[in-house]
């Protein structure tokens, strides 16, 4: 065995072996969060400095009826690439890609191994309880790959805390283009078990009105084929002596509209999977926290285009372990805390129209973490993770975070990584093009946060973010043309993100009145620094798709049973072209609603009713494919039970 491989086997083993945890972890270290709303508790207080969003119940509540796309456009610096109504939607953090985004449900990666990436279009928020957001380094507490960041999805589980019987959530929504929406959500809870049944459907034609500015004298056209019909069913069940499983079923067929450019090849593309999962937790010697995991997932997407005879069908298959490992936090003034560790094992196994034959791929992953308090209020946290692909060693990844609290009301933190993407098995096995010599992409990242909240007795709650990020990221695997036409993955690019975001909440109560005010902006700067070639029309060039300036705000006025509410996003221009030489232009979009609750002593009934793209503004999210102007939607919603 080499040297310099001997610290990844120690680490691998780490995770195998019960490890005595050195001292406790006093509980007072935070991490800096800001969330839709005000948000106070701490998610993860043994990862200090790391930068953690969590998605509250009142913005699921807004998109309860729609999928993951529209409820992530409300986090700052994440940039949603939306193909319009019905279509492909991908998340990018800070300025760089949808593949630099890892999404993971309950631990088990998401992102597909063919793309390297996941479809927010076919993820119901209505399936879902908690979403988490990890900027940055902080995306290695859950795995390599998240260059830009991680979108972490989970289930309540049994809690002790829980009150026995059940809750329905019924709700219905209508709206403009043909578009029915039906979510659906029953909780249930006894002494030893709980469950829960969740699914939606939605239909909808997406027929809107366009001006098609790519055409001579910009007629007004028709959106065709752009069809929907999606269905999506989630069942749990969870113990009290820590069992649980799930099952997580899609079915999702859609037309795929022409662009503003071409005529109606009348394309279709229909994805459906099955994701199941099970797992145990429990406390271990009253110290120790375990959690054991076992998953399999069957997916598969068919892509049809009539015109062009093409029929071509992909599957994917997935199967993973996963051991975690993590020491119970506990009050006192000692320095240094073992947090735990985790291991996990996926096999992936894809079939795709690209591959003469399926294509497969094994990944360990092991990671170990600690804390050092330097003060009662200020703390180190490391992270260290190591990843063994088939036959290859990653290099040693890691996170070095630093956070505390000083004058009561701030909060700081700082963190240093580094981390790496392996590329998809597209980029090194599609045939024609495929490039099996292809490095990994590597990143080193840096961010630093200061965050003030006042008082909680203060007539005006108020908080404040302002923060900034660097990465550099090398060997950037980029499809470039090559010789007869043909596109291949090369790593040509050194790309280095940087930017400022800066956050504020407000919350205001004044006789009958109550008002919230939550604001972002982010600043981006996402550039080619080195192109293998000093003639490369890209170097210093933004990246395509990577907005500059983006901003988001959200006003909400509560009287009694009434609210008012309107969301106001503005993204800046984007270039579509590496050389710069070509953008589509940014925009502004504002949506209203309003709505009324009606309460019994057992249920609530609420009515909205709301208007999205106010304003009526002719916009394109994506070059040549048009979006709907001002449309409309009827929401009604019954909940039995609400409180239990």
């Amino acid at each position: 065995m080499r040297i310099k491989d001997f610290h990844k086997v120690i680490l691998l083993l780490a995770t195998l072996l019960p490890v005595r945890d050195l001292v406790a972890q006093v509980d007072t270290i935070p991490s800096i969060e800001l969330g839709v709303v005000i948000i106070p508790e701490i998610i993860y207080p043994d990862l200090s400095g790391s930068y953690i969003q969590r998605l509250d119940s009142a913005a699921k509540h807004h998109y309860f009826h729609r999928n993951l796309d529209a409820l992530m456009a409300e986090a700052p610096s994440v940039y949603i690439k939306n193909y319009g109504l019905g279509g492909i939607a991908t998340p990018a953090f800070r300025g760089t890609g949808a593949g630099h985004t890892q999404i993971y449900w309950e631990g088990i990666p998401l992102n597909a191994s063919t793309l390297g990436l996941q479809d927010f279009s076919l993820v119901s928020s209505a399936l879902i309880d908690k979403v988490e957001l990890l900027y940055g380094g902080g995306s290695l507490i859950e795995g390599s790959g998240g260059l830009g960041g991680a979108i972490t999805l989970a289930n309540e589980k049994w809690d002790a805390k829980w009150k026995t019987g059940y809750r329905h959530k019924i709700s219905q929504e209508i709206g403009s283009f043909s578009s029915f929406r039906t979510a659906y959500n029953a909780n249930y809870a006894g002494q030893k078990l709980a469950g829960s049944t969740r699914f939606s459907y939605a239909t909808a034609k997406n027929d809107f009105h366009f001006v098609n500015t790519a055409q001579a004298g910009s007629p007004e056209q028709r959106q065709s084929n752009a069809a929907l019909r999606q269905f999506s069913f989630l069942q749990s069940i969870t113990s009290r002596r820590g069992f649980y499983a799930s099952i997580w079923a899609y079915d999702t067929d859609r037309q795929l509209p022409p662009t503003m450019l071409t005529r109606n090849n009348r394309e279709k593309q229909r994805d459906r999977g099955i994701r199941t999962l099970a797992g145990w937790r429990s406390q271990v010697l009253g110290r120790y926290r375990l959690n054991l995991q076992g998953a399999y997932f069957s997916e598969s997407m068919l892509y049809e285009h009539p015109i062009a005879q093409i029929y071509a069908p992909s599957s994917a298959e997935r199967l993973a372990f996963r051991a975690k490992f993590h020491t119970k936090v506990a009050p006192g003034l000692q320095k240094i805390s073992f947090q735990g560790a985790s291991l996990r094992i996926v096999h992936d196994r894809a079939k795709t129209d690209g591959f003469p034959n399926s294509r497969q791929r094994t990944t360990a992953t092991a990671a170990a973490r600690a804390s050092y308090q330097i003060a009662q209020k200020h703390g180190l946290s490391l992270l260290l993770r190591e990843e063994l692909i088939d036959q290859d060693w990653s290099p040693l990844l890691g996170y070095l975070g630093l956070g505390g609290t000083f004058l009561q009301n701030f909060q700081y933190q700082a963190s240093f990584s580094r981390n790496y993407r392996q590329p998809t098995l597209n980029d090194r096995y599609w045939i024609p093009g495929g490039n099996p010599n292809l490095q990994p992409e590597s990143s080193w990242s840096a961010d630093a946060n200061m965050r003030w909240q006042s008082s909680r007795q203060k007539r005006i709650q108020a908080e404040f973010r302002l923060g900034t990020f660097g990465n550099l990221v090398d060997n950037w695997i980029l499809w470039l043309p090559g010789t007869g036409a043909i596109w291949s993955p090369e790593n040509v690019n050194q790309v280095f993100a940087r930017g400022l975001e800066a956050e504020m909440g407000l919350k205001k109560k004044h006789g009958p009145f109550q008002f919230d005010l939550i604001a972002s902006w982010s600043w981006t700067q996402s550039q080619v620094q080195d192109a293998g070639s000093a003639h490369d029309p890209s170097l210093g060039k933004q990246l395509i798709y990577t907005p500059v300036h983006a901003g988001k705000a959200h006003i909400n006025l509560r009287r009694g049973k009434n609210h008012l509410s309107y969301k106001h996003q503005f993204t800046g221009a984007r270039f579509t072209t590496r050389d710069n030489s070509e953008s589509v232009a940014g925009f502004s979009l504002g949506n209203l609603q309003m709505g009324r609750f009606f309460q019994t002593a057992h249920s609530i009934l609420i009515l909205e009713a709301g208007i999205d793209n106010l304003w009526n503004v002719a916009y394109q999210n994506i070059a040549w494919r048009a979006m709907p102007g001002r449309s409309f939607f009827l929401r009604l919603q019954w909940e039995l039970n609400p409180g239990k």
